[in-house]
């Protein structure tokens, strides 16, 4: 299954706190519909993917996290304890 969410504008730029809203709204259907999270995030998660993090951990799905440095595919683990 695959879950998206594109942005069209028809004038200028979304405000930030409307573009992490509809993030934050896609992470709540993830969460619901997924069971095991492969999650790409920059060296310290932070913003929508923070969100998205928190929210596998508190609902105790399986993930693997992904740095930037990391170059093969992880097990999913679940969460041994909240964020």
């Amino acid at each position: 299954m695959e879950v998206s969410l594109q942005h069209h504008l028809v004038d200028g730029d979304i405000p930030r706190m409307e573009f992490s809203a509809d993030y934050d709204a896609l992470n709540s259907v993830l969460i619901e519909l997924g069971d095991e999270f492969h999650i790409l995030s920059e060296e310290r998660p932070r913003g929508v993917t923070m969100n998205l993090l928190r929210r596998v951990v508190e609902n105790n799905r399986a993930y693997a996290l992904y740095k930037p440095r990391d170059t093969v595919v992880k097990q999913a683990i679940f969460p041994e304890k909240p964020l």
